[in-house]
């Protein structure tokens, strides 16, 4: 009697493990202008131009915030409030890899796949006493094929 007991107490816990559980689908608010693009920098003040990779992509708050991440040049990841025009920026911002501050201003324009950035570094000192820097991007979102 003791083994049928046990083996309907297996067959029964088996076919409750193996029947299918309900939830619900939870979609996390992203935004479309995310990716990486390969843009023109140019540092005005020194005269230096340069071909990089930058990202934007979302942060975990949500559809209203995004990182900008240039890892070449400056190698600077800033967090920026995300507008509904696909405009972003931040004043008086925190550069997180390298603790400087930062205003940024940028537009994503989704119908030609590019993005304006301009960043201005707040007083930094590279020698020659402290000033603000600005660089300017310009640039289409990155294909892996053609750029």
């Amino acid at each position: 009697m003791k083994k049928y007991i046990v083996a309907f107490s297996i067959a029964g816990l088996l076919m409750w493990s193996c029947t299918e559980t309900e939830f619900d689908k939870v979609l996390l608010p992203t935004s479309d202008i995310g990716g990486e693009y390969v843009v023109n920098l140019e540092l005005e003040a020194l005269g230096i131009t340069d071909v990089q990779h930058i990202r934007l992509f979302n942060t975990a708050a949500g559809g209203d915030s995004l990182w900008v991440e240039d890892l070449n040049f400056f190698e600077t990841q800033v967090k920026v409030g995300l507008n509904d025009d696909n405009t972003f920026g931040i004043t008086n911002g925190k550069d997180i890899l390298n603790d400087t501050d930062v205003n940024i201003t940028g537009q994503v324009f989704p119908e030609m796949d590019s993005v304006h950035v301009e960043w201005t570094y707040l007083q930094v000192d590279i020698g020659e006493g402290p000033k603000d820097y600005v660089v300017e991007a310009n640039g289409v979102l990155y294909n892996g094929i053609t750029n």
